[in-house]
């Protein structure tokens, strides 16, 4: 394992160095950030009390760290979006960016995820097929598991139709 006390330090540093949106030295920060976050939740004690979906989610950091690698634009609209991201992640699982400097927008919040989820997963499997055919080609994913969820409401109350207990496969 990596000299971690480097990183725990490093890591407040690398959230500052992101905030300067489009440029190099952002995207060079967003290459590192993901195992410096992983390395500073652990070294802060905090990786093992973490949910399921919050670990998920410093794994992906790491991988979209990996993947910022290979790109070397700094002003592509991939990149700025990715830096948005981790940047929201580790400001959110940290709390270490000066309240100035943050972004409430650049990372959806962990709870809504987790409710959005159990929508999705109550839904008849065909009906996620569908909420989730629909979200792949541009539908928000509010919008299809809402409809998705109207429209089950609406066939059992005007044709009698219950789809809920159709498709139990997963």
């Amino acid at each position: 394992m990596q000299d971690t006390t480097t990183e725990q330090q490093e890591l407040p540093f690398l959230m500052l160095a992101m905030q300067r949106g489009g440029s190099a030295e952002a995207l060079n920060a967003a290459r590192h950030i993901g195992p410096a976050l992983l390395t500073w939740l652990e070294e802060a004690g905090r990786w093992e009390t973490l949910p399921d979906y919050e670990q998920a989610a410093v794994y992906w950091a790491m991988a979209s760290s990996c993947q910022l690698q290979h790109s070397s634009t700094p002003g592509d609209a991939l990149v700025r979006d990715t830096v948005k991201q981790l940047l929201g992640l580790a400001d959110e699982l940290t709390h270490t960016t000066p309240a100035r400097y943050r972004d409430s927008g650049g990372r959806a919040s962990a709870e809504m995820g987790v409710r959005l989820a159990a929508r999705l997963a109550s839904l008849p499997y065909g009906w996620r097929v569908e909420a989730t055919r629909r979200m792949l080609t541009g539908t928000p994913f509010l919008d299809a598991i809402g409809e998705a969820e109207t429209n089950i409401n609406l066939l059992r109350s005007v044709w009698g139709i219950d789809v809920r207990d159709q498709g139990v496969q997963q």
